[in-house]
């Protein structure tokens, strides 16, 4: 009788308090105000931390006990304020993860939007808010790319998020959105980072 092999050793992953934080996408506006009334997204204050992400977006912090962390709660974990940026993103990546690959939950862009809205998707949220994946350049790449191989396009795709939580993917470029729905909210995805489309230059970019 052969002897029983001993297990396999299985290497595990060490969780550190870091891996429960999750970004997420924030409007702030520096130049009219400071502390607390520069926030345009509601609920957050003066030390609630931050990461700068493009002109009036940011990337602030939640937790499963806490939302919108400050410095301090950021601080007691060990970390700073980008190291904490840093590893909500991956966290927040490997709810997309399956073995196939990355995978979203999707519904028509017009069951929100109505009949009239672009072509595209809204991104159904897991455990964070859907816009959360464009509030770091890793999570933002990951879903940028996962759109344009699914629709096989090389063209720039265009996001929208009316509260900075729900997210659609259009395929139509930013002119025809911001012509059927409006500046407001209009994203623009450019080297990982979000930035705020405005009218004019989505216009301009078109012509």
């Amino acid at each position: 009788m052969r002897p029983t092999p001993p297990p396999a050793l299985v290497r595990t992953r060490t969780f550190t308090p870091l891996d429960a934080l999750r970004p997420r996408l924030a409007l702030r506006n520096d130049l009219t105000a400071s502390g607390s009334r520069a926030w345009i997204t509601p609920g957050f204050g003066a030390s609630t931390a931050y990461i700068s992400l493009s002109p009036g977006l940011v990337c602030v912090f939640d937790s499963p006990e806490c939302s919108g962390l400050t410095h301090q709660q950021i601080g007691k974990l060990g970390a700073s304020a980008h190291m904490a940026w840093n590893a909500a993103a991956r966290a927040l990546r490997t709810t997309a993860v399956r073995a196939t690959g990355i995978e979203f939950h999707v519904r028509p862009a017009s069951v929100a939007l109505g009949p009239a809205a672009p072509e595209g998707v809204e991104v159904r949220g897991l455990d964070s808010p859907p816009a959360s994946w464009l509030a770091h350049p890793l999570t933002f790449a990951t879903i940028n790319a996962h759109f344009a191989a699914v629709w096989d396009t090389q063209s720039p795709l265009t996001y929208y998020s009316r509260d900075q939580r729900e997210l659609f993917v259009f395929t139509s470029p930013e002119d025809e959105v911001v012509a059927l729905l409006g500046a407001r909210g209009v994203l623009r995805y450019s080297l990982g980072f979000p930035l705020v489309v405005k009218q004019e230059s989505a216009m301009a970019a078109n012509l």
